[in-house]
């Protein structure tokens, strides 16, 4: 339970499901971000839209469902250049 008093586990695939999986977060979150959230008896658009969270597509088409590549290549890059104390600076030049 939040501090306000919403479950925090919105659903729970079931202890004897073999692939089982939880949804985390509040009912207010979802409804925000990936629902969206009905007000005045219209449902406003959600934060995500389906197109952008879906990963059906990306799927079939063989591609990554996430950016870790890029995280991994950017966590990489900070590393290196701590390392060296090399900083890129914008050339004086322009």
């Amino acid at each position: 339970m939040t501090k306000a008093g919403e479950p925090f586990v919105l659903f729970d695939s079931g202890a004897n499901n073999q692939d089982r999986y939880l949804i985390f977060g509040t009912q207010q979150y979802f409804e925000d971000s990936y629902i969206g959230r009905v007000r005045r008896n219209i449902r406003q658009n959600p934060r995500f839209l389906i197109a952008l969270w879906n990963c059906h597509q990306l799927v079939i088409d063989n591609l990554p469902r996430t950016n870790n590549n890029i995280e991994g290549w950017h966590h990489a890059f900070q590393r290196l250049s701590k390392e060296s104390g090399y900083l890129l600076q914008p050339s004086a030049r322009y």
